[in-house]
């Protein structure tokens, strides 16, 4: 369990740097329904847009469920939320079932 949840941090964590960099370059993160995929495909409206940022195919996290993302996040457009639900795809849990969340701000 333990070595899925840290692969999962890992992800989140290079995901979190890619979308860092995206705002760098356009100005602002993504939005939600541009999602994570804006990292690889330019959004019609990114100005600026320097990708693809990811290469590879967006990851899975490592029970094969989609990556979370929200913009804006809890510190409004200077934040997003990015997070993993866990073994049981699902909010909240314990174990390896606990969401691994990152807040980039």
């Amino acid at each position: 369990a333990d070595a899925k949840q840290a692969k999962a941090k890992g992800d989140l964590v290079n995901l979190q740097k890619m979308l860092d960099t995206y705002r760098l370059d356009v100005g602002y993160y993504p939005t939600s329904d541009e999602g994570l995929e804006s990292l690889r495909t330019q959004p019609s409206d990114a100005q600026g847009w320097k990708g693809p940022y990811l290469t590879k195919p967006l990851p899975n996290d490592p029970w094969n469920n989609p990556y979370i993302y929200e913009w804006p996040g809890p510190d409004g457009d200077e934040s997003f939320v990015l997070l993993s639900y866990g073994s049981d795809g699902a909010p909240g849990g314990t174990g390896e079932a606990e969401d691994i969340i990152e807040s980039g701000e």
